[in-house]
């Protein structure tokens, strides 16, 4: 087991773990603890939350607003301005045929999110929920049919499908991404 001494003197890469609600944050941050060596008790804001923990060799803190506030755009704006890298969950079952209005709230929040984003902050986004294959899950090859952004391509970027509830494909999204942030890092 490590000592609490080796991790606070390691650097930190600082997450922020932003999506729209029900798109999976919380199992993915569960997922995180669960995978952890360990864990460091943080204080949470009242705004957002906070997580200190290993995950494979890397020390992250992980923060995730709070559900309970009803606009989460300012909050992002203040999680985006923390981190040093962004994971974006997306509900990859949101379709403008299976649910217009949620998707149509999702592209403007993805929006926002490319808007307030400085364009040197790495971005992984989760196509989550890839485990519920009955409702035809939006894949990677898809996304810019559905979210036709094409400036965020020249960025440092990374889109995956995940499941945050079986762990399908987390492991091999986050070597590639963790790994070029910390490069960014040390640079």
């Amino acid at each position: 087991m490590l000592k609490e001494n080796n991790l606070i003197n390691r650097d930190i890469i600082t997450l922020a773990l932003i999506g729209q609600k029900g798109s999976g944050k919380t199992t993915l941050l569960k997922y995180f603890l669960q995978k952890s060596n360990r864990v460091i008790p943080t204080l949470t804001d009242k705004q957002f939350n906070a997580v200190l923990l290993e995950y494979h060799g890397y020390l992250l803190k992980i923060l995730t607003d709070d559900k309970k506030i009803p606009s989460m755009f300012p909050i992002w704006e203040l999680l985006i301005k923390e981190a040093d890298a962004v994971i974006y969950m997306i509900d990859a079952t949101l379709t403008h045929k299976s649910n217009p209005e949620r998707f149509h709230l999702e592209k403007q929040a993805f929006e926002f999110l490319l808007k307030t984003l400085p364009f040197e902050t790495p971005l992984q986004i989760f196509l989550n929920k890839q485990d519920l294959t009955e409702y035809n899950p939006i894949k990677s090859a898809d996304f810019n049919y559905y979210y036709p952004f094409t400036h965020i391509f020249s960025r440092i970027l990374s889109i995956s499908e995940i499941s945050a509830l079986t762990g399908y494909n987390i492991e091999n999204s986050l070597e590639w991404f963790l790994s070029s942030v910390n490069n960014k890092l040390k640079t």
